[in-house]
């Protein structure tokens, strides 16, 4: 065996018997979980992407030793690692509910969004025939919104609701004695699911409203007697 077949054996024996250690700059994220802090000579695996960073995700890791980017560790990979977190903007999804509502023409609203992206302001100028435009209700916080804030790094689910203009709504499937369909005021009707989030939003309003007011006086009142 030639010194040159030998040294490379020898590099060979040593390198597979080391264990190597492996640090990572999450650069803000944080683990969700285990990952891996050594590895051997032939060892192979996907390194890890369970880092939790608010509107991002880790698509490879940089190793600043040798500034190549990776995302597994090879079969040939030797040497320590010190990696450094690549990240991409997640992409949130939106979707809306019209309600039987019809946007204007030309007007869309994206079906995503990728985080802290321009901020998307909502069209209000949307129809349905006989109601009036109430605002658009994000059924995950329960509020009305005007816009997208892509900075809260969620899925919107959006929803139209609509105030009727009506005075007086026909009831299905009952008449009159001259043979015409039953009215009775709207505001009798049986509420539809999409009237009941509108009323229930007023109503809160109004209750906080209220409960502002009350601490107000309370206020004053203690106030005034602490003065006398």
């Amino acid at each position: 065996m030639n010194i040159s077949l030998k040294n490379n054996l020898k590099v060979y024996v040593e390198a597979a018997n080391r264990t190597y250690g492996i640090t990572y700059d999450t650069l803000g994220g944080e683990f969700v979980g285990d990952y891996p802090k050594t590895y051997s000579y032939g060892d192979e695996f996907d390194l890890p992407t369970n880092v939790k960073r608010k509107g991002f995700y880790v698509c490879g890791w940089r190793n600043t030793l040798n500034n190549k980017v990776m995302t597994k560790v090879e079969a040939t990979t030797s040497g320590e690692l010190s990696l450094q977190a690549i990240y991409e903007s997640t992409v949130y999804h939106v979707t809306t509910d019209l309600d039987g509502g019809t946007l204007p023409d030309g007007v869309t609203i994206p079906t995503e969004y990728k985080y802290k992206q321009s901020n998307i302001v909502l069209p209000q100028d949307v129809t349905k025939q006989g109601h009036s435009f109430a605002g658009w209700y994000l059924e995950d916080e329960d509020v009305i919104v005007t816009r997208i804030d892509t900075t809260k790094a969620m899925d919107y689910h959006l929803r139209a609701l609509w105030s009727s203009n009506a005075s007086t709504t026909k009831i299905a499937g009952t008449v009159e004695s001259d043979g015409t369909e039953k009215e009775i005021p709207y505001a009798e009707k049986p509420m539809e699911s999409n009237q009941w989030y509108y009323n229930r939003l007023m109503w809160r309003r109004k209750s906080i409203r209220q409960f502002i007011i009350t601490i107000n006086l309370t206020w004053i009142k203690a106030s005034a007697e602490w003065r006398m």
